[in-house]
């Protein structure tokens, strides 16, 4: 411990210098308001849940934004602070919708389907 042996210590430890560089920079999509859930659909589509803009984007994988759905409010289609999202088997979008406390779902496109 503070370079001296512990006497009897079965536990070896390595010490590695901190990591300097981490290599290539990470690339970011703007103008998205408080990103807070990331689902990833089969053909590299993003859906992202913007927790401060109400609402769900999707982006193509070159990062452009494809369509936005939702408002702000508690009805059908509309969100209170989105967290979550997934994807299923059949393409549609699962959002938790945080303080509605719902489950939302919709299809590819947007569309309302069920809460």
């Amino acid at each position: 411990m503070k370079g001296d042996h512990i006497k009897g210590s079965p536990f070896p430890v390595t010490v590695k210098l901190p990591v300097q560089k981490l290599g290539t920079p990470i690339k970011t999509i703007g103008g998205v308001k408080g990103p807070w859930g990331v689902a990833v659909k089969e053909k590299g589509e993003m859906v992202v849940t913007e927790w401060d803009g109400d609402c769900v984007s999707v982006f193509s994988p070159s990062r452009k934004k494809i369509r936005s759905f939702g408002t702000r409010g508690s009805g059908k289609g509309q969100f209170k602070h989105p967290r979550g999202v997934a994807v299923d088997d059949e393409g549609n979008i699962l959002v938790a919708d945080g303080e509605n406390s719902r489950i939302q779902k919709f299809t590819a496109e947007g569309q309302f389907l069920a809460a």
